[in-house]
C-alpha cells in the first residue's frame, strides 16, 4: 500500500485504545441500541483494494480477493 499513515496512527499505540482487551465495550452490546455504522467497501478499500488497520498495537490488512470477497489478515 502506497499511502503513509497519519502521525499518531501507527503501531506505537500502547494497547489502551477502544476495543482492546480490558477496554470498556460501550456500544458493542447485542440486541437493541444503535446499529453499527455502515461503510461501502469501495469507499473503505479504494482502488488499491486493501487498507491497513491499526488495532491494539497490531496492524491488520483488509483486502478484496479475486473472487470479490473480503479477507482480514494479521
Amino acid at each position: 500500500m502506497s499511502q503513509t499513515a497519519p502521525a499518531g496512527n501507527s503501531r506505537e499505540t500502547d494497547g489502551a485504545g477502544a476495543g482492546c482487551a480490558g477496554a470498556d465495550h460501550v456500544g458493542h452490546k447485542r440486541g437493541g441500541g444503535t446499529p453499527p455504522p455502515s461503510l461501502d467497501s469501495m469507499a473503505l478499500l479504494g482502488a488499491a483494494g486493501e487498507v491497513l488497520i491499526a488495532h491494539c498495537g497490531e496492524t491488520y490488512r483488509l483486502r478484496r480477493t479475486r473472487q470479490n470477497k473480503l479477507i482480514l489478515t494479521k
